[in-house]
């Protein structure tokens, strides 16, 4: 893992995108900061600019002191009260001298105890050792078998998480591999069926993807609520997130299957307006602009995903990123397939075409509640309202 990829992992539940052109909406204002004022364009109606500034036809009518609902092209509407732009910020070059030494009433940060060393035999067949390679971090040489930081530590008795190259390190042997199901169709690295026990791991991206059921936009639920073997949802667009911005890079990657192309740096200051974890409430009001709709749900089973993927409905879910325990991180499920048992996720800091074995994935669920919000057309509510009854 490269230092770049382990600083975004350090923290990662975020949300972005501001609004461009989606099918039905081409005639909508894009939504500038601080603005205060729009221009009226052809094609405008006072509905669709009120809709697109998240205001209502009559508090536009009442703050430009109209006199009925007709616009004309270039006649200019206040839109919103005027909201200030924050004041520069100034940075002073004097130099602030800094304290000698601590306060007498301040108490000195604990210590961190030794690491204890683990004893193992030279001949132990449960470990093997591993030469330090360029761009090997002590983490990722723990992920890769299957162990962590703190365990290798121990093991090898080191005082930091720094390593050489050319080191040798103990770590756990790995266990042989299942045999192999025969591949997916259309896919070019398929999964194995997981093994029955070993460590929860995160997604694993794979260089292809699986033969698609639905092509983006398409809502097609069986007429008998069954649910089908295996489903993959296609046309769903894909960026590596930037720092904290995992939730407006999965709203991004949704709202993208619809045919809204719009990208995570301009859903940023909207979804994460304080800079932090994007919450899951500030999905509804982004995609809404867009005629679509969303749920949270909380509770949420395996079986309730594969419903709503396999009728054509991506479902944005929040899970641990890669261990029980270990950072909130949104990712969007597009897809399953019970002949390898795995759950298909397009992951900002993994891929766009990942997989979690159905337990890994149930187990990275178990934070907040086990939520997850379906995003699909608003005409389309009373029939996801059913599949998630079946």
């Amino acid at each position: 893992m490269t230092a770049r990829t382990y600083l975004m992992t350090l923290a990662c539940a975020a949300l972005l995108s501001v609004p461009a052109t989606a099918q039905g909406t081409a005639n909508l204002p894009s939504l500038p900061l601080f603005s205060t004022e729009y221009t009226v364009k052809a094609g405008d109606t006072l509905y669709s600019i009120a809709r697109a500034f998240g205001t209502t036809p009559e508090a536009l009518i009442t703050l430009n002191a109209l006199t009925g609902t007709t616009l004309e092209v270039s006649q200019v509407l206040r839109v919103q009260p005027g909201v200030p732009r924050p004041a520069p910020v100034t940075f002073s070059s004097a130099l602030i001298p800094l304290p000698t030494e601590l306060p007498k009433d301040v108490t000195p940060l604990p210590t961190k105890p030794p690491v204890t060393p683990v004893s193992v035999a030279a001949n132990d067949p449960t470990y093997t050792t591993y030469t330090v390679k360029a761009k090997d971090t002590l983490y990722s040489i723990a992920k890769a078998f299957g162990s962590s930081t703190e365990a290798l530590a121990r093991l090898n008795n080191l005082t930091s998480s720094t390593v050489d190259i050319g080191q040798v390190l103990k770590v756990p042997r790995l266990k042989p591999a299942p045999a192999a199901l025969p591949s997916t169709p259309g896919i070019s690295a398929a999964p194995s069926r997981p093994a029955a026990s070993g460590p929860v791991r995160g997604p694993v991206a794979v260089s292809g993807k699986p033969t698609a059921t639905h092509a983006g936009m398409t809502f097609t639920p069986t007429s008998t609520g069954s649910i089908p073997t295996q489903a993959f949802l296609d046309g769903m667009p894909f960026a590596f997130q930037t720092y904290n911005n995992c939730g407006p890079s999965a709203v991004s990657a949704v709202l993208g299957y619809y045919g809204v192309n719009v990208n995570q740096h301009q859903l940023r200051p909207i979804m994460r307006p304080q800079g932090g974890y994007m919450q899951v409430q500030a999905i509804a009001p982004v995609v809404a602009r867009y005629g679509l709709k969303s749920t949270v749900l909380r509770g949420g089973k395996i079986s309730q995903i594969k419903r709503l993927v396999s009728a054509g409905i991506p479902v944005i879910v929040l899970q641990w990123y890669d261990r029980p325990g270990h950072i909130p991180h949104f990712r969007v499920v597009r897809g399953f397939d019970d002949a390898a048992g795995v759950m298909w996720v397009s992951d900002s800091m993994v891929g766009n075409v990942a997989y979690l074995p159905y337990a890994h994935f149930d187990a990275l669920w178990n934070t907040q509640g086990r939520q997850f919000v379906p995003v699909y057309r608003a005409a389309n509510d009373t029939q996801v309202k059913a599949l998630l009854r079946n």
